[in-house]
């Protein structure tokens, strides 16, 4: 059964209008169950309340048996609830102690400048991601580590096209919410309605591109998978289908913009294969406090029979 979001949403808000005639203005009252077999997730938070996560990171190349890693680092993510009042919750995420498993000099300066970024985002009163409130300060970090890596690989052109890469996508707000705190939406994906068990829940929505162009045409299914009334805790999936020809059009243009002027011309588009793309997310909260405990997703794309994999493991520390 697969019920759209726009009517489930209004059945909802009716009941959490009279969630808040009970609670008031108080953020610690357990009041998410519905039934055995209905919940609703909304974050219930304090001032100075702070959650610290241990996030793990992979990108995996799988070409028919084979299996590679490209990509495995480690970090710490710490959130501290700076303010609850009025109708928006004020959180501050600090980045630290990174560590590549894996030897590439690239990923550890990368990494090495990115530690103690400090970026603070306000949800809305359920916990649901709004946007970041401090961009101004995120970017101008980005463009010091921009300058500091670029004059580290002064005589590697390969490697400064991909820092002028990464500089374009992550040197503005909507890029930086787009694909920098990744961690940060995953945590809070799927709050902010209510579910019933084994249901599927649709809502269609536009995903930031990969350059911060036109959106990409999704489709978002979520299905709560189990309420365990001893633990207190819910598992929510979600899957999110990409429009693969929207992916592959913009993979192109920036595959073709990583290349020298000269080559852009001569650059072959009928040798990027069609694309198939899909975000898988389970995350495991809290029920009666609405925070995320633990948080897994895979972000896959299948090209010409090959598949790439960006795993994101977040766990509670």
């Amino acid at each position: 059964m697969i019920i759209n979001f726009k009517s489930a949403a209004t059945n909802f808000i009716h009941t959490f209008i009279l969630m808040l005639m009970f609670i008031g203005s108080s953020h610690g009252v357990k009041a998410q169950i519905v039934d055995d077999s209905t919940l609703q997730w909304v974050n219930y938070l304090q001032p100075k309340d702070t959650f610290v996560y241990q996030v793990t990171q992979k990108k995996l190349k799988i070409m028919g048996v084979d299996t590679s890693t490209t990509q495995h680092y480690t970090y710490d993510l710490t959130l501290v609830v700076l303010d609850t009042a009025g109708s928006k919750i004020k959180i501050k995420a600090e980045y630290n102690h990174y560590e590549s498993k894996l030897k590439d000099a690239l990923l550890e300066e990368v990494l090495k400048s990115g530690e103690g970024t400090v970026v603070e985002y306000t949800t809305n009163n359920f916990g649901v991601f709004e946007g970041i409130s401090n961009a101004d300060q995120v970017i101008k970090k980005v463009k010091q580590s921009y300058k500091s890596l670029e004059k580290k690989f002064a005589d590697k052109p390969e490697i400064q096209q991909v820092l002028k890469s990464m500089l374009n996508r992550y040197a503005t707000k909507e890029g930086i919410e787009a694909g920098g705190i990744d961690e940060i939406q995953f945590l809070h994906t799927g709050i902010g309605f209510q579910y019933v068990l084994y249901k599927d829940y649709e809502e269609d929505i536009h995903m930031p591109s990969i350059s911060g162009g036109v959106p990409f045409d999704g489709v978002r299914t979520f299905r709560l998978l189990e309420i365990d009334s001893l633990e207190k805790t819910a598992m929510l999936k979600i899957i999110t289908d990409i429009d693969g020809a929207q992916f592959r059009n913009e993979t192109i243009e920036v595959l073709k913009s990583m290349l020298p002027l000269d080559k852009q011309k001569s650059f072959n588009a009928e040798e990027v294969p069609e694309m198939f793309v899909q975000n898988r997310l389970v995350n495991l909260f809290h029920y009666d406090y609405g925070w995320n405990l633990y948080s897994y997703n895979i972000k896959e794309v299948e090209a010409g029979g090959n598949i790439s994999q960006e795993i994101t493991e977040i766990s509670l520390k």
